[in-house]
């Protein structure tokens, strides 16, 4: 697994929703995906399988000085799911958390995504809370659960 830090800032923050239905690719994590959830310094870690891009993740700076939480995302290719690539990159950037000396590790989750909620709770997280109705996408509002880790 390789990771890199581009530390660059954005002025402005594009929601990225985690409904895939294409394979993912080395283009578009350099293109579209590191660059919409870049907020501040962020690292970015890409699981490639036989020189393939099977699944990123991300762990980003709060925007506040005052907020301890970084948030991280994590996404896998559709034909790679279920095989244990979320869990490998999860575990990944919350050891890259532990050696930065990151206080706080927040991701937030869809509650049908019951995959996503089982493997952070296995990998150490704990439910903070829920947010009603965060987001509308395609004429639907969503909840977000609301996950943390203190690494």
């Amino acid at each position: 697994m390789r990771y890199f830090n581009k530390g660059l800032k954005e002025k402005r923050y594009e929601f990225v929703l985690p409904f895939r239905s294409s394979k993912i690719t080395r283009k578009e994590i350099e293109e579209k995906w590191i660059p919409s959830h870049r907020r501040g310094d962020t690292i970015t870690v890409v699981a490639e399988l036989d020189k393939e891009v099977v699944g990123a993740g991300t762990l980003s700076r709060p925007t506040s000085r005052v907020e301890t939480g970084w948030d991280y995302r994590v996404t896998v290719s559709p034909d790679h799911l279920g095989q244990g690539i979320g869990t490998l990159i999860t575990q990944h950037i919350v050891r890259l958390a532990r050696r930065k000396g990151i206080k706080k590790v927040v991701g937030r989750v869809i509650p049908g995504n019951v995959a996503t909620m089982r493997l952070n709770k296995a990998v150490g997280f704990r439910v903070e809370g829920r947010l009603r109705k965060h987001f509308y996408y395609k004429g639907r509002y969503y909840d977000l659960i609301v996950w943390a880790l203190f690494p």
